[in-house]
């Protein structure tokens, strides 16, 4: 038993396990050299199924998308859709679909006098409060505070550019630039 307090087996064993990895590697090795291009060829028309499905959830962002509609889509059962589409985008359906409303809300917030409550709506959520619920967790902030520190970014950048008189002139001195077009040699 003191070989074992030694560390003696546990190294043996690590060897072993490690030639066993070695040998293991270059038969999968092989077995992936022969499907890769078929894995290739299955991703790529995987990508051509979701292209049409992210048009398709741009153009009806405002709808309420199911699962099914999008699987209809792309040609596929919802259940290997769902795995398509988040191993083609990193994200599920449902997240994506969130993540695009919640973005367009945000434009919508920084050019629109809009209320939040309207906003909401015409992005795709069915209440204020799921809207700002998903707002919450995506940033952090609640739509009415990013409107606010929107609004103070506004007056802090309109501050710092407003134009300044010369010294002379007033705001209603009248300012003529004049250039004269021939050349005098």
């Amino acid at each position: 038993l003191s070989w074992l307090r030694t560390g003696a087996l546990r190294r043996a064993l690590s060897v072993d396990f490690a030639r066993n990895v070695e040998r293991l590697v270059e038969p999968a090795n092989r077995f992936m050299s022969v499907f890769t291009p078929a894995l290739d060829e299955t991703r790529s028309k995987h990508d051509e199924a979701v292209l049409p499905v992210l048009l398709y959830c741009e153009e009806h962002l405002e709808e309420p998308l199911t699962l099914a509609d999008l699987a209809q889509v792309a040609g596929f059962s919802p259940h290997h859709f769902h795995r398509v589409f988040r191993h083609v985008t990193g994200e599920p359906p449902k997240e994506y679909l969130r993540r695009l409303r919640l973005e367009r809300a945000v434009y919508r917030m920084k050019v629109s006098p809009d209320n939040v409550l309207r906003i909401a709506l015409d992005s795709g959520f069915a209440t204020h409060e799921t809207f700002t619920r998903a707002f919450v967790r995506r940033f952090d902030i609640s739509p009415s505070d990013f409107r606010a520190v929107l609004k103070e970014y506004r007056a802090v950048v309109d501050d710092m550019l407003a134009s300044e008189t010369f010294d002379g002139f007033t705001d209603e001195t009248p300012l003529t630039l004049r250039f004269d077009m021939q050349k005098t040699p």
